[in-house]
C-alpha cells in the first residue's frame, strides 16, 4: 500500500521533471513539417555554397559551417567563418580530450544554439534559434558529404 503511493508520487514528480505525458509538438518542429510539406527541396545543384543555402532553409537554421578537424574552413552559409571554424574545431578536441567519442556538443547560448558535430575528416558548425536533433545534424552532414563525394570525382 506505502510502497504503491510512494511509487505513484514519484511517477507524478518524474512526469513533471522530465517534462513527460507533455506531447505537444514544439515550435520548431511545427515550423519544420510545414516546410517538409509545402516545399520540395532539390539537392541536386552545381555549387557547393548553393547547397549550403538549401540546407540552411530546410532545416531552418542561421548558419552552416563546414571545418576539417585541423581547424581549416571548408565552406560557410554566412561567407567567410575561419574564426568560428578555428574556435569550433578547437572547442570539440577538447571536449573529446575531457569526454571521449562524444557524438556531438550542444551549447546554449543567449542568441541560440551552437551544436557541433563531427562526422569523418570534418566537423559541422551549426547555429540556429533551436537545438537540432542529431538526427537533423547527421541528415545536413549526409547530403553536404553526398555532394563532396560526387563531385571529387
Amino acid at each position: 500500500m506505502v510502497m504503491g503511493k510512494v511509487s505513484s508520487v514519484m511517477k507524478t514528480i518524474a512526469a513533471k521533471v522530465l517534462d513527460l505525458g507533455d506531447d505537444r509538438p514544439n515550435e520548431q518542429y511545427k515550423l519544420l513539417k510545414e516546410a517538409s510539406r509545402n516545399n520540395k527541396y532539390d539537392l541536386e545543384v552545381k555549387e557547393l555554397k548553393e547547397l549550403i543555402g538549401i540546407l540552411k532553409t530546410k532545416h531552418a537554421v542561421d548558419n552552416i559551417i563546414v571545418a576539417y578537424n585541423n581547424g581549416s574552413l571548408l565552406v560557410s552559409s554566412s561567407g567567410s567563418d575561419l574564426k568560428e571554424a578555428v574556435t569550433g574545431t578547437a572547442l570539440l578536441s577538447y571536449i573529446n580530450s575531457e569526454i571521449p567519442k562524444s557524438e556531438s556538443v550542444f551549447i546554449q547560448r543567449s542568441k541560440g544554439w551552437y551544436m557541433l558535430y563531427p562526422f569523418g575528416k570534418k566537423v559541422y558548425i551549426v547555429h540556429a534559434a533551436n537545438n537540432l536533433h542529431g538526427v537533423e545534424l547527421r541528415a545536413i552532414a549526409h547530403d553536404l558529404e553526398k555532394f563532396l563525394k560526387k563531385h571529387a570525382e
